[in-house]
């Protein structure tokens, strides 16, 4: 499952990740759902300036970057779909090395309808 989360406590540092599992983590008496997330790379600085914001194209890095956050820190479910890319001959070569996503926010559930309806022709 791919999330976006918040790194830390403000909740100013905001990630995109794999969760690898969900755990109780022991505190003590207590306990704090957590989860362990492989992290994806930052958004490519190129790409999110020409799209003004809107292109958040990430490198998938797998198992080399593993963190624990508590599950109240996950803001929502995305989908991160592979990023079509250029030729070796065109700008941003360096697209071309790794494994780069694109963070889809709104999987489209609301746009869609689910059942259908059809008037009579009269």
């Amino acid at each position: 499952m791919i999330l976006q989360f918040y790194l830390d406590a403000e909740g100013k540092n905001i990630k995109f990740g794999e969760v690898q599992f969900y755990f109780l983590k022991k505190e003590g008496e207590s306990s704090t759902p957590s989860a362990l997330i492989s992290v994806y790379g930052e958004p490519h600085p190129v790409l999110l300036e020409k799209s003004f914001g809107t292109l958040h194209a990430c490198k998938y890095r797998g198992l080399n970057h593993l963190v624990v956050v508590p599950v109240s820190y996950i803001i929502s479910v995305v989908s991160m779909q592979p990023l079509p890319l250029k030729p070796a001959d065109q700008e941003e070569p360096e697209l071309l090395v790794g494994d780069w996503r694109f963070v889809v926010e709104k999987l489209g559930l609301d746009d869609i309808q689910v059942g259908t309806s059809v008037e009579p022709l009269e």
